[in-house]
Order: C-alpha cells, then structure tokens, then sequence
C-alpha cells in the first residue's frame, strides 16, 4: 500500500523548501515527490493519484490565487518515509485546511515477481563490445579452462584439455606422451 500526502502551501516558495528539504537533508528519492502550481494541471494529476475530490476541488480553489501542493507518494521503501514526510512539511507551516483529507492510501499497482526490480544488471555485468569469451553467469569466471596439461606429472592424465573440444582419455591418448599409465605403488613383487 501506498500512502498519498499532500500538503497545500500558500507560497510557492515554501513547497519548493520543502521538496527540497525531503530530497537533500531527508535523503527521499525525487521521483516519489511531485509539485504543483497550476491548478489545473495539478487537479488532473491528483486525480490520477487517487486524491480525493473534494480534497482536489479545495486545492484548485487555493491555487488559483497562488501558492503551491507537494504530493509524496509514500511507499513501503524507505521504511519511515510517510513519517519523514509528514514532519518536514509539517514544519514548514503548510495551510490548514481543516477536516479535509490529505492523506488516502492507495493499492500498489501488480507488479511480476522479481528479485530486486530496482536495477536491471542485478547479478550481471556489462559486456564489452567485441569481447568474444563468454562467461559463467556473467561473472568473470571463465567458462573452459586454457591451461596445458602438467608433462611432469608422475600420473597419466585421464582428462585432457577440455578448451581442445576432443576426448583425451586412455584410449586416445595425448601427442607426444606415452599412452602406458605409470603408476605409483609398486606393482611386482618386492625385493
């Protein structure tokens, strides 16, 4: 649920303070926080707000001899934001309008499922033009390994170089390695 606050100030001046107010020193992101000084551009927006009408009746009223309505939208992120937003423009001394109401909760609207819909490279990286290796998730993780088989182990190798793309195994043994496997525990008898 989203919580509509709007306040009515006499002077335009004062609602610009305190958008201010909310954005700079409150750290309230701007784009839930909208200001109005036409009366009938700002009735056609509070409407589509879900403002009441008689509420916007009232404010077309007062704006049309000046001043100025600050809308919060007052979400669930950041938590306390209705809070914050009811004390800032509280103390800039809005205008009472009596038992009119200034705040309506309204339904958020449906949104897909997501695990963080705030930025879309969450878990992914830029991919540079050009580039042509590709990566594991979009992490810096190569996918095949480029590495050359150790020629000094004391084991056969029983994988080969997965970059070659050809099965390197027992029966398709390495160039230029002998295919007998050497093993490390002694075989014969004792001595």
């Amino acid at each position: 649920m989203t919580q509509v606050i709007t306040r009515y100030f006499a002077s335009a001046d004062r609602a610009r303070m305190a958008k201010k107010d909310l954005v700079f020193i409150n750290d309230v992101s701007p784009r839930i926080i909208d200001l109005y000084e036409d009366a009938d551009t700002a009735a056609a927006h509070l409407l589509k707000d879900g403002v009441d009408p008689a509420t916007i009746a009232a404010y077309k009223d007062e704006l049309a001899s000046g001043g100025a309505v600050v809308l919060v939208r007052a979400g669930f992120r950041p938590l306390g934001v209705a809070q914050t937003a009811r004390e800032v423009l509280g103390a800039l001394g809005p205008v009472d309008m009596g038992d009119l109401v200034e705040e309506v909760r309204i339904k958020d609207p449906a949104k897909p499922p997501s695990v963080y819909t705030d930025h879309r490279l969450v878990m992914t990286r830029m991919r540079e033009p050009g580039q042509t290796s590709y990566y594991m998730a979009n992490w810096p993780i190569p996918l095949i390994s480029r590495r050359k088989p150790y020629t000094g182990s004391l084991l056969q190798d029983q994988h080969g170089r997965m970059s070659s793309g050809r099965s390197q195994c027992a029966s398709n043994p390495i160039p230029g390695r002998s295919s007998k496997t050497i093993s490390a525990w002694p075989t014969g008898p004792s001595a």
